[in-house]
């Protein structure tokens, strides 16, 4: 055994060795410590000469990690270095481990990337959200970009019911069918950690086996292999919406830089999540009024009951139900569905088999017939499991589950005073639980569905057509005009002129367009008469001077009603009042801009992190390159193999090291500095890049073919940069045996520039197109391969950054295209730009 003070080689190299901060020890075949340096001994506790001579499987097994087994194998067999990252739960770390094979074992560096991988890991979350729009799809984002993020074996997000008294199951990652009902709802009385989250607004970490003394429900709910628990809540408005809950199948430290990790990771979430409000509320607004547009449209078009009840159901199906029913009186004044909606059609007839053979009892709240009889309406946000499983009968019990209402509402549909008929709506999941706002769009649809009962009535006792539809629109609160064939505004007109404080004399013709917004009178005349000269439906938004004298936004329908012989009788036209929503939309769009421009503050921030992490990093590793190289120059002869060996793994480690910052440094610089545009001749920046890959051109004997290539608008440097990338890459990944071919063209599309680069190489499979671009992403282990990862993640930013956009055609075995493109030089501003002419084809061989 060999104490670090008597190691075989020169004191200032076992200096440096026990002053890196990475872990650096050695095994024997047995597995026994013969080195390790203050770092290694650190993480057990221990000085380097305690624990020397110790076993790493037999005392410290809890240290070595799920893959050490796997990557010491795979290095003994193949007699090469492996590298590899992993997640150490017993330190709460993220470690880039090296496994170098050497005579007498193993030798082992181990680096703490945990500052790195967060960062890293906060950058993807931040841009997966970008694009997640909706509520459920930024609980999805959070879920899956956490559960990895942090090395959890499973998590959850569950948000808050409308009562605020349960925690109901959104979304979950690694969860059976079992855990799923266990955790489908959570009184918010439990006393777990995810409702003590809730209650308290604070994360919550708990680790066995003190979480379950802390809290004693735990163990009623928790999985066998969880050992410890994070639950953080979302919160935004100054209340808890929801909170992800972590399982991990190992205890954890929870230290405080995990924790505040953790809470920024779910603050960026909340942040994301109010946003996705503000656009769900925008997007239920607008369901509403298309809803309820279509629906006026629907009972407009048709005086049959039973068509229209049908198209209602379906139209509620599509924007706010699973399932869609209403129900009219037999013979015997009993509520049954005469129209119901469901995908699934045996649901459909099963609804109608369980309502003849349960008939609906007018006693029991909430039911059809206890609506019918109250004429009250009546809403369940979520149906309580306790109240299914108390029904004795198990088939009537079975049917219920089996149609899986989750959220119910049941209102009347109503006629003067008399209650004619139920609408029913029921959802069947959590993501769609109804609530006050549901009910009112209900009754407003019962209300319609009423209408349609009273205007079949109308129709059977011979009223005028136009009568029913007005007593319709007057009832939707909507300003209804006529006009004559030839499209204009004749006679009285009580609903344009109350609206509009326009008299007779002053509107007749086409005098009604002088109440426009004089911004939009010219427009609206010319749609107006175009649609009378097609005989078409008209459809505009425009803004009328109401009698108070302020303007208000209408969207405004006409439709030409037909004599039998098919020649027009008169245009009907409504105007509907859209202000309220146009105000919520502008409103809407001015919080997502500033939601949008934290978000890119947030971004650029984690740009200057890398820059400034990147640039202020090559100093001290230029300290650890000279000496290692002095080190390589004065002692090489002195050291053995293993004192070589060491020392390669140094010069090795701080060349990987010099290369990743530099990259690092490139792909920041990218995105942190003001891009300079300029006319670039793409075939110059292929010279310069060959220019520096002329050693490995030379060395593969690959062919370069470059045809015709434009001048562009952008970046010389950068464009440099990213032929570079990509003819590097095609030499480098090219197959054994195979001299590398690449053919670089451009077409011209619209405004830009399309680049193909093609090469004869390896090909990347479809199912990695899009890792390829993503930071440090490799296909290949560097034993195979050298490189950092960034190559790619730097040419998409050049290729974003210029406006432009890259993609990947590839076949395994085969070869990959490259397809990226740039704007043209005529689609700059010219003043800034001094034009210049084309290439032509040239071709570069490796071969001299």
């Amino acid at each position: 055994m060999t104490c670090p003070d008597e190691l075989p080689f020169p004191s200032s190299l076992a200096a440096l060795l026990q002053a890196t901060p990475d872990s650096i020890f050695a095994l024997d075949h047995d597995g026994v410590f013969t080195y390790a340096n203050s770092s290694a001994a650190a993480l057990v506790g221990l000085t380097p000469a305690a624990l020397v001579g110790r076993h790493l499987k037999r005392e410290f097994f809890h240290m070595q990690g799920a893959r050490w087994p796997d990557m010491t194998r795979r290095a003994r067999d193949s007699g090469l270095p492996v590298e590899y990252m992993t997640f150490n739960a017993n330190l709460g770390r993220w470690l880039q481990v090296q496994v170098i094979p050497v005579s007498d074992g193993l030798v082992v560096q181990v680096r703490d990337v945990t500052a790195l991988h967060r960062a890293e890991q906060l950058h993807q979350v931040t841009a997966a959200l970008g694009t997640a729009r909706t509520e459920q799809d930024v609980m999805r984002v959070v879920l899956e970009q956490a559960v990895p993020a942090v090395g959890a074996y499973r998590g959850a997000m569950l948000a808050l019911s409308d009562d605020r008294q349960t925690l109901e199951l959104q979304g979950e990652e690694g969860y059976g069918p079992e855990e799923r009902e266990r955790f489908r709802r959570l009184a918010l009385s439990q006393d777990l950690p995810a409702s003590r989250a809730a209650q308290e607004a604070r994360p919550v970490f708990a680790s066995m086996p003190n979480a379950t003394r802390d809290f004693p429900d735990w163990n009623a709910v928790r999985s066998a292999a969880t050992q410890s628990i994070a639950a953080l809540p979302l919160t935004f408005a100054g209340e808890v919406q929801a909170v992800l809950v972590l399982s991990f199948d190992t205890p954890r430290r929870f230290d405080e830089a995990e924790q505040q990790f953790l809470t920024t990771l779910t603050g960026v979430g909340a942040q994301a999540l109010e946003r996705a409000r503000l656009y769900d509320t925008e997007h239920r607004g607008r369901i509403r009024a298309t809803v309820l547009a279509e629906a006026g449209t629907l009972l407009a078009a048709s005086l049959n009951v039973e068509d229209t009840l049908d198209r209602l159901t379906a139209l509620a199906l599509e924007y706010v139900a699973d399932w869609a029913a209403v129900y009219l009186p037999n013979e015997d004044g009993v509520a049954r569905p005469v129209a119901v909606a469901h995908q699934d059609p045996d649901l459909i007839a099963l609804l109608h088999a369980f309502v003849a053979q349960y008939p609906d009892d007018p006693e029991s709240p909430g039911s059809p017939a206890w609506v019918m009889h109250t004429g009250q309406p009546f809403l369940l946000p979520t149906v309580p499991p306790g109240v299914i499983d108390a029904i004795e009968d198990p088939e009537r019990r079975a049917a219920i589950v089996r149609m899986g209402f989750h959220s119910l509402i049941h209102v009347p549909l109503t006629v003067g005073e008399r209650t004619v008929g139920v609408l029913g709506l029921a959802s069947s999941s959590p993501e769609r639980t109804y609530g006050p706002e549901d009910l009112r769009l209900a009754e407003a649809l019962a209300a319609r569905a009423a209408l349609a009962l009273e205007n079949a009535s109308l129709f059977e006792t011979s009223q005028h057509n136009e009568q029913r539809y007005r007593s319709l629109v007057d009832a939707t609160r909507q300003t209804v005009w006529t006009n004559t064939p030839d499209g204009q505004m004749l006679g009285v007109q009580p609903g344009w002129a109350a609206l509009t404080g326009q008299t007779e004399s002053e509107y007749q013709g086409y005098g009604w367009a002088q109440a426009l917004h004089p911004d939009d009178r010219a427009r609206s005349v010319v749609t107006w008469q175009e649609a009378v000269a097609h005989r078409a439906t008209c459809t505009m938004q425009h803004r009328v001077r109401v009698a108070d004298g302020s303007y208000r936004h209408f969207d405004v329908r006409a439709v030409p009603v037909l004599n039998a012989d098919g020649t027009i009788r008169e245009w009907v036209g409504v105007h509907t009042d859209v202000t309220s929503q146009v105000e919520a939309e502008a409103e809407l769009e001015r919080r997502v801009a500033e939601r949008t421009e934290a978000l890119a503050r947030s971004n650029a921030e984690l740009e200057r992190f890398a820059y400034v992490a990147s640039h202020d990093l090559q100093e001290p590793l230029r300290t650890i390159t000279s000496l290692t190289e002095l080190l390589e120059r004065r002692y090489a002869d002195t050291f053995d193999e293993r004192g070589r060996t060491l020392l390669r793994m140094i010069i090795g480690g701080t060349l990987r090291m010099k290369t990743l910052l530099d990259d690092l440094l490139l792909y920041s610089r990218m995105g942190a500095e003001r891009l300079t545009l300029e006319p670039v001749n793409t075939a110059e920046a292929v010279e310069q890049a060959l220019e520096q890959l002329s050693d490995r051109l030379s060395e593969s004997a690959g062919r370069m073919d470059y045809a015709d290539l434009p001048v562009v608008c952008g970046n010389a440097f950068q464009l440099t940069q990213l032929f570079q990338n990509l003819l590097g890459n095609a030499i480098k990944f090219r197959r054994p045996g195979v001299v590398p071919e690449v053919q670089i063209s451009a077409t011209r599309a619209g405004a830009f520039w399309q680049f193909s680069v093609r090469d004869n190489g390896i090909g990347i499979d479809p199912a990695y197109f899009e890792r390829i671009f993503v930071m440090f992403q490799r296909l290949h282990g560097r034993e195979e391969y050298e490189g950092t990862g960034l190559g790619l993640a730097i040419c998409q930013r050049v290729v974003e950054r210029h406006g432009g956009r890259m993609w990947l055609e590839s076949t395994p075995g085969e070869g990959s295209t490259f397809h990226f493109t740039l704007k043209a030089l005529d689609a700059c501003e010219p003043e800034r730009l001094s034009p210049q002419g084309h290439r032509t084809a040239l071709t570069r061989t490796g071969q001299h």
